[in-house]
Order: C-alpha cells, then structure tokens, then sequence
C-alpha cells in the first residue's frame, strides 16, 4: 500500500498544464516543517500532483501561503541531467483538505461522495 499523509503550506502559486495528450495536470510546491517553531525548523520541499479536473478547479485557490492537509500516494523518480543524478519526490493527491483561516475548511476526494467533500 502506497499512501501518505502531510500538512504544510504552498511555496508558490500552483500551475496548471496540459500534457501531450491534452489532459491537465496541476503542479504546487509543497513544504512541511517537522517542528511549528520557525527558528529552529527545518523544511522538507515536495511536489503536489493533481490530475484531470480536479486540476482545473483547484488551480485557482492553490496559492502562496495556503495550509494543507493532504491524502495521495507517494511517487519517487531518479533521473539524470547531463552528469548529475536527481531524484524526484512528489505526492499525487487523491485528497485535499484546506486548512487556512482565511478560508471555509473542506475536503477533496476522488469519490465524491460523502459529507463536507467537494466532489472534483
């Protein structure tokens, strides 16, 4: 089983693109911080994935700053440019859950179904 769940903030604002088949896909930088306490706190950076409709709806409302739970499976990449060796870490979302104060909490899912969930 391949499931993950962190809470952090946007890094910057998501993006939307389209992939060569014409599906949209949504990309935001993720960090999570292990401790609350700025000063002391070390960030982890991930990517967020969101695919297909979802993608389209979230996008706008995926902004710097905004506090997330998130649901999805973890997805880990090795790939090489030029001489150097990366590995890529990202998280395909199957749910989200908005946790800032400026905005009404609710949650996302694949489903649908369900109360307080937004069906994308």
């Amino acid at each position: 089983m391949n499931n993950i769940v962190i809470s952090g903030n946007i890094v910057k604002d998501a993006v939307l693109r389209s992939t060569a088949t014409g599906k949209q896909v949504c990309d935001v930088r993720f960090a999570i911080r292990e401790d609350r306490k700025p000063d002391t706190a070390e960030s982890t950076f991930v990517d967020l994935t969101i695919w297909g409709e979802r993608a389209e709806k979230l996008t706008p409302h995926l902004t710097k700053g905004k506090s997330l739970l998130v649901n999805g499976r973890l997805e880990v990449r090795d790939t090489t440019k030029g001489d150097k060796k990366y590995r890529d870490v990202k998280v395909v979302v199957n749910e989200i859950e908005f946790l800032s104060k400026k905005e009404k909490s609710a949650t996302v899912d694949n489903s649908g179904e369900g109360e307080g969930k937004i069906p994308f």
